[in-house]
This record gives C-alpha cells, structure tokens and sequence, in this order.
C-alpha cells in the first residue's frame, strides 16, 4: 500500500521534528489535474500528524520541488488509528488542528466550534 514518504521525496529538506513524523508515513497516491497547476499528496498514516505540521509539508513541498510554478500543494491525509482513539480521546489530541483547519474553511464554523460544549 503506498510507498514510504521519503522515497517519493528523497530530496525534502524538512527539520528534524518533522521527518520524525513522517517516518512511517505511506504515500499512497500523487494526483494532479488536466491543467496541472494543482497537486494532491494522499498519505496514509497510523498516527496523528497536526495539521500545523501538514500545513508546513505542503508550503515546503511547494517551494522547494515547484517554487518556479504557479502548482498548488494539497495533503489529504487518512489514517487507521488504534483502539486507544476513542471519539474522546481524539477531539482532545486534535482539538487545535480541528480549528486550524476550520480556520481555513469557514471563521464562522471555527467560532461555532471554539465556543461550542462537547
């Protein structure tokens, strides 16, 4: 399933936290569209990655693989997660990366969530 992350790039300059993470990461697929100006990353992963850090992996895919292109870089990430993951357990590990990412999407859904009780 895949390949692992550092052999589809084996030329990413990423700090040292970071290529911790990705350590056992799968690179599952590499799309891009008819235009190409656009590609999608599809990785496969065990463990939580932050979408802090996820957000950090495509800016630094972007600018050091297609700096001289207009391409746009998107991960989609999945996972399968052990038993230890309860729906609990989850939204307490990824609270910040739930609002970083509404951040992106829509202020008001990233509101709605911040000042909502679970």
């Amino acid at each position: 399933m895949g390949k692992d992350f550092f052999e589809v790039f084996p030329t990413l300059n990423l700090p040292e936290d970071v290529r911790f993470l990705l350590k056992d990461v799968r690179v599952t697929k590499v799309a891009t569209n008819s235009t190409r100006d656009f590609i999608r990353i599809y990785l496969f992963s065990t463990h939580l990655l932050q979408k802090k850090k996820i957000y950090e992996l495509e800016y630094s895919i972007k600018h050091q693989l297609f700096d001289r292109s207009s391409i746009q870089v998107e991960i989609l990430e999945s996972y399968q997660l052990s038993g230890q993951y309860t729906p609990e357990n989850l939204m307490n590990e990824y609270y910040d990366s739930f609002l970083l990412e509404l951040d992106q999407k829509s202020v008001v859904e990233r509101n709605m969530l911040q000042n909502a009780s679970y």
